[in-house]
């Protein structure tokens, strides 16, 4: 697959991208809420056959792309994009063993994030705005998280903890829920995958260009400037071959992010959690 699960929101704000993947969560009432760096070109080469993934982003060159753009340049120009995007609204929708998990999470380039993981009943919730960090989760992720005792499990029961962004046992949460981590995690496996690229299609009224792992999904991005990723769905031609389907939208490009902060008297502070016992 294209991509993985993101790194700690990952484990819990879910699995990104062109990979069919699943997690599990759970908490209390969460609501979730170009310019860019050149990256030098080599010539790599373009067309419809497969071609190994690790040319692919080192060599792309970034730009206006039309139905004939080589694969790298497809990738490098639509990861810049994403990269210098204002802000965008990741959605997802994992299918694995019967199970379905959605997540949410809306981003912006000033530190604010809103976002939830849904797998069944169970809510797992960020929210981020500048220095300070919310979350929200049931039993099982303090405990995966914290290795919280029973007294720890109690005091945040039904609460948001309230945190800094620098606190290290939340480092993966703070760096996955930002433009940055969201991105490097879309296109991280561009480097392992061996890609196809596809014909042009229309994606909420958008001309797009599609681009397939030869494993169950295919990335649409736009063929107009901004030159963004729009979608990844299952690919028709895998059905029934891979374990899980997983599929993308990325909307509110530009939109405000609606942070709210939990109400106080839903938040317990991070440093007042009994840690053991």
């Amino acid at each position: 697959m294209l991509a993985r699960p993101l790194a700690g929101v990952g484990a819990v704000i879910a699995a990104t991208a062109l990979a069919a993947c699943s997690g599990s969560s759970g908490g209390a009432d969460p609501t979730p809420g170009t310019s860019t760096n050149p990256v030098q070109s080599t010539g790599a080469a373009s067309g419809s056959a497969p071609i190994a993934g690790p040319s692919i982003v080192p060599t792309g060159s970034v730009g206006p792309l039309t139905a004939d753009s080589d694969l790298a340049s497809i990738l490098a120009t639509a990861e810049a994009t994403m990269r210098g995007a204002q802000s965008f609204l990741f959605s997802q929708t994992v299918v694995s063993n019967g199970q379905t998990t959605v997540t949410s999470l809306q981003v912006d380039k000033n530190s604010t994030a809103m976002g939830t993981i849904t797998s069944g009943t169970s809510v797992t919730g960020i929210r981020i705005s500048g220095l300070d960090m919310w979350l929200t989760g049931p039993a099982s992720f303090w405990t995966d998280q914290l290795k919280l005792g029973s007294a720890g499990q109690i005091a945040v029961a039904g609460k948001w903890v309230l945190t800094s962004r620098a606190n290290a046992a939340f480092a993966a949460f703070s760096y996955s829920a930002s433009i940055g981590g969201v991105a490097e995690e879309l296109f991280a496996n561009t480097k392992d995958a061996k890609l196809t690229k596809l014909g042009i299609t229309t994606v909420d009224g958008v001309q797009a260009i599609g681009v397939s792992d030869n494993a169950g999904s295919i990335l649409q991005i736009a063929l107009a400037d901004p030159y963004r990723p729009l979608r990844v769905d299952p690919d028709p031609a895998k059905a029934g071959t891979t374990t899980s389907t997983s599929t993308v939208s990325i909307t509110q490009w530009g939109a405000a992010v609606p942070f709210q902060a939990p109400p106080a008297d839903q938040v317990i502070s991070f440093d007042s959690i009994p840690k053991s016992g």
